[in-house]
């Protein structure tokens, strides 16, 4: 058994993240979310790829015993998220790393985790917790981090423990249960079959960072079982691959939700103004506000 105590956005940003180069370089100079990145007040407009830090407590740990710290999804940007991040929260150990999808956002940031294993440095290994598909294309992509004799140089590469769940099973990381959630996340190119991306829910809290359809037997896993929902929104409007801000409302109205991840250059962090379309966004954005003011949970931004 565990207890959430609370959870870090490592990353809000779609795979290009934010800024994007090409706003930076315009000679129109019109791109004023990405432009504000270069200014003090706007630096909290930089958004890099979509990843989630879960602290928690062990029941089983001794008093004064550490949080437990599982980061859900390692990214193109992991590196430069995590020393920004990581020392400003005191976060060192990792007891888990959860892959979502085999999306470059999601997992090509796995090599930098050498920095915690390479000669025992933090720890001798990493746990690695991911779908039969993801695992897939992580043997395909790294071998040499599945199969460390495949690997050139000087063959210092990062070690993992790798664990593929069943999509349809729960699994636990010291004492906290995970529940697979797929949803869609797009299309195959070559069948046009769904391509699924696996959002989790722990504790009270389900997460979902990429996905344009959640089917309705992921639905009935949160439905009345969740109190903080987090879900993906990329555009203020539906795109193929993911949601708008409304549909994430209706989709699924819990005590409280907070929308976030896969932001585009569309959305401005620090600027007030909000484009007010209709009664369910309204709502939308009054249990947003609720839930960052008044939540017992630390949402740390």
């Amino acid at each position: 058994m565990a207890t959430v105590e609370e959870i870090i956005f490592v990353g809000t940003g779609t795979s290009s993240s934010v800024p994007v180069i090409s706003c930076l370089t315009s000679p129109k100079r019109d791109c004023k979310v990405c432009l504000s990145t270069l200014t003090p007040e706007g630096r909290k407009n930089i958004r890099k790829n979509t990843s989630l830090l879960v602290r928690f407590r062990k029941h089983a740990d001794p008093p004064g015993a550490r949080l437990r710290n599982v980061l859900i999804d390692c990214g193109k940007t992991f590196q430069s998220s995590a020393i920004e991040i990581f020392p400003r929260y005191g976060v060192r150990e990792l007891d888990g790393v959860i892959i979502t999808h085999g999306h470059a956002d999601a997992c090509f940031g796995l090599d930098d985790l050498r920095g915690w294993t390479l000669g025992g440095a933090i720890q001798p290994y990493i746990d690695i917790h991911l779908s039969p598909e993801s695992m897939d294309v992580i043997s395909r992509t790294f071998p040499f981090l599945v199969d460390s004799a495949l690997a050139t140089g000087g063959g210092q590469v990062a070690d993992f423990k790798f664990h593929v769940f069943d999509p349809e099973k729960p699994f636990t990381i010291h004492g906290l249960d995970f529940i697979p959630l797929a949803a869609h996340h797009g299309i195959y190119q070559t069948t046009q079959e769904p391509y699924l991306c696996y959002g989790f829910k722990f504790d009270d809290i389900s997460y979902i960072s990429d996905t344009n359809l959640i089917p309705l037997k992921t639905m009935e896993i949160m439905k009345d079982k969740t109190k903080v929902f987090i879900v993906d929104c990329l555009r203020r409007k539906h795109s193929f691959k993911n949601m708008a801000p409304c549909e994430a409302y209706t989709a699924l109205q819990p005590a409280a939700l907070y929308m976030f991840s896969g932001y585009t250059a569309s959305f401005a962090f620090y600027s007030g103004r909000v484009n007010r379309s209709s009664e369910n966004c309204q709502r939308f954005i009054k249990d947003v506000l609720c839930w960052i003011y008044t939540s017992c949970r630390s949402s740390r931004l």
